[in-house]
């Protein structure tokens, strides 16, 4: 799971986000979708759109995730800003914020952009010492950072103030994305086991994906039958993750392609995971799976 399709999509199931980091109060209706600038093909990890009813003071917010240290990050922001606001042609005020893991990893903004700094333009969140109260948004968002050892009980407080809301199928979901993030090189079950989330070993999902290749395994041994359902489970789940994602910036898809992905493996979703922050409408999934 790459840091910017996780990011995105947490950030698209919490648009709030954007302004609980900031400080600033929550303005309902914004959206946050993936835009393009066409020079050099500069892309955000995310644009956050005010609703067509808000008041011409509303600001957009133009996010940027980094977690590695980039000494270009800042001059690189600031210009596809710039391109933007020239290419679109925008009426409204313009706020940028860099949410980054620690200071570490931080680096200095170039003297030219110090005033708009000064002005307010720029708004910058170290994760590692966002230590406000948060919603359950914005605890999910600190779990890319926790200390390890913190991680069983932070993990344990979030699923008790998820259990019983609207949110708690959602939180769950995200819960698994970052987990996964967070321990890449460890399967969905020892995900489970390590973090008592037993919801997720008795998805359907990920029980019939473990069925289905400890059968085919009765062949060659029991032991390659469970790592093969492992393998399965690990690619039901990022497919899922994607479709969830496509269907919030397409809209439905079709049976025929939601099985088309269903199949694909765990590079092709990634590639995929990461083209559809580019993409507009539904033709441009269609053309990709085509030229599969």
């Amino acid at each position: 799971m790459k840091t910017d399709i996780l990011f995105y999509g947490l950030l698209q199931a919490y648009p709030e986000l954007v302004f609980e980091l900031t400080g600033m109060p929550v303005e309902p209706g914004y959206d946050l979708m993936a835009v393009e600038v066409k020079e050099r093909n500069f892309r955000f990890d995310g644009v956050l759109m005010p609703p067509p009813t808000a008041l011409p003071t509303a600001p957009i917010w133009f996010v940027e995730v980094q977690f590695q240290k980039r000494a270009g990050f800042y001059r690189d922001f600031f210009t596809k800003v710039a391109l933007y606001l020239h290419q679109f042609a925008v009426e409204r005020p313009g706020r940028l914020l860099a949410i980054l893991p620690s200071r570490a990893v931080d680096v200095v903004v170039p003297t030219f952009y110090e005033p708009q700094v000064r002005a307010g333009w720029l708004h910058r969140v170290y994760l590692d010492e966002w230590t406000a109260a948060a919603s359950l948004g914005g605890e999910l968002l600190k779990l890319a950072v926790t200390p390890e050892i913190e991680m069983p009980e932070r993990v344990k407080v979030l699923r008790e103030q998820a259990q019983g809301t609207f949110e708690e199928a959602r939180v769950l979901e995200w819960l698994e994305a970052l987990l996964v993030y967070r321990y890449a090189k460890r399967s969905r079950e020892e995900i489970a086991q390590m973090f008592a989330l037993g919801d997720l070993r008795e998805t359907r999902v990920y029980q019939e994906a473990l069925s289905e290749g400890i059968e085919r395994g009765k062949q060659e041994g029991v032991q390659l039958g469970k790592q093969e359902g492992i393998q399965l489970g690990r690619q039901a789940g990022e497919a899922q993750l994607v479709l969830r994602l496509l269907t919030r910036r397409l809209g439905s898809l079709t049976i025929e392609q939601q099985q088309q992905i269903a199949s694909l493996s765990l590079s092709q979703l990634e590639d995929l995971g990461e083209a559809l922050l580019d993409w507009q409408g539904s033709m441009e999934l269609t053309h990709w799976l085509n030229g599969l």
